[in-house]
């Protein structure tokens, strides 16, 4: 039954992100379904923890609980600015951490959760390869530019954006981990559909157009092969600056509002889609809070969707028409004040701490997957703000706080001929007597 809840959930996550129109309340069929999975999933942990095998109390579980702990507190304390729908997005994917990490029984699991969650990514990413290539499903053209986004199969384009960029580095992370197994090498048919579903996820990024993806990605590249091979980063980077200059008119056409302010067509202001504006304005008015709200922040989803509308993200009062901040951390100062800023800067540091005392290709790909995760939270909505990305980011984390699962590895492929050597000691051995 645990096994089987948690496969289904691995599978099922991913295709969670296709646009659906039933809702009930404020809530979509596929977010009450991962809400209804994540209890499930509390019940199993629950039960776990009674069970032989004891996962010790950690650090970050620590850090991930103060941090639910203070955004539950700033609900209570400010109910006239608090959204519920905004509260379990921001505290479920820590959550469903604590909880899969006592779900999990073996390495062998994990593994194959990881792989039934790329699996569970074949439905959205075929879809979308195909809407794009029949020239559906466009999702915005750019006035200046003229430029076409596709969505694909998700509600926006920046869904399918980030959903591409997770999985390529998911199969990056998936590729790292099995290296090390001798006896579960990816060969043959599989890695061969591996590489095919990273290429269509590639297509449907360059018809996306992400940029905080596609910077993403570069520095998860660059990161990953710079700490496996310092030469390797360096053949790597001469063809990727090659490759750079080639797709240069490309390049200018998807950061035009960035080239633009280098050339002195815009103001610094205007750069990122009006990024460092939105700082500003947001910035301008927490300066302006008393300090009470300074340290708990205007509210939990209390922000304007749209700075050009009066839509907003929760349905309470708005506090000073504070706009979306195109920037995790410095929502989480908006929203959870600078106590919630500090919390999330623990809990981030937590996981590279955990990430840190891991070894060889893993710490390598992980270590990747954590700085790119981090550089993007910074450019925009990213993995903090974006629900479904934040509990995929804290699901494949499990195995960096588990270290039974990553020194349960019967057999390294560097260990491999001393084994050899020992066994074939052995026979000879036995043959002599």
């Amino acid at each position: 039954m645990t096994s089987a809840l948690l496969y289904l959930f691995f599978f099922a996550r991913p295709i969670m992100f296709i646009d659906s129109s039933f809702t009930l309340g404020e809530l979509n069929m596929f977010e009450l379904l991962t809400i209804a999975f994540t209890l499930l999933l509390a019940g199993v942990a629950a039960v776990n923890a009674f069970g032989s095998v004891t996962i010790p109390f950690s650090k970050l579980d620590g850090a991930i609980l103060s941090f639910v702990l203070w955004c539950s507190s700033v609900a209570m304390v400010y109910p006239e600015t608090f959204d519920l729908k905004s509260y379990i997005k921001l505290i479920l994917p820590p959550l469903t951490f604590f909880i899969l990490k006592r779900a999990v029984a073996s390495r062998k699991q994990y593994v194959s959760l990881l792989k039934w969650m790329i699996v569970g990514f074949v439905i959205p990413v075929l879809g979308s390869a195909l809407m794009i290539y029949e020239g559906k499903g466009i999702g915005q053209r750019i006035f200046w530019t003229g430029l076409e986004r596709y969505s694909g199969v998700y509600k926006d384009l920046h869904t399918m954006g980030h959903n591409m960029g997770f999985l390529v580095m998911l199969v990056c992370i998936y590729f790292a981990i099995m290296k090390d197994d001798a006896r579960h090498r990816i060969v043959g048919l599989s890695r061969l559909s591996l590489l095919l579903l990273c290429a269509l996820a590639f297509y449907c990024l360059g018809h996306g157009h992400v940029r905080t993806v596609y910077v993403g990605l570069l520095l998860f590249f660059s990161t990953f092969v710079l700490l496996y091979s310092k030469k390797g980063f360096v053949i790597c980077g001469t063809i990727g600056i090659a490759v750079a200059v080639a797709a240069l008119p490309f390049l200018n056409s998807v950061f035009f509002d960035v080239t633009e302010v280098f050339s002195g067509h815009r103001g610094v202001e205007e750069a990122g889609s009006g990024r460092p504006m939105i700082w500003n304005h947001n910035l301008g008015i927490y300066s302006e809070l008393p300090i009470d709200r300074q340290l708990a922040g205007v509210g939990i989803g209390n922000f304007m969707a749209n700075p050009f509308s009066d839509i907003h993200a929760s349905s309470k009062l708005t506090m000073n028409h504070v706009w979306n901040s195109h920037n995790d951390f410095l929502e989480m100062l908006i929203e959870i004040g600078a106590i919630g800023l500090l919390l999330t800067a623990i809990l981030y540091v937590r996981i590279g701490s955990a990430i840190f005392r891991m070894r060889g290709i893993e710490r390598s790909a992980f270590l990747a997957f954590f700085t790119a995760v981090v550089a993007m939270n910074f450019l925009s909505n990213s993995y903090i703000a974006r629900f479904g990305l934040a509990q995929m980011f804290f699901m494949v984390l499990v195995y960096v706080e588990r270290p039974g699962l990553h020194n349960e590895m019967a057999i390294h492929s560097h260990d491999l001929p001393q084994q050899l050597v020992n066994r074939e000691s052995v026979i000879r051995g036995t043959s002599n007597q």
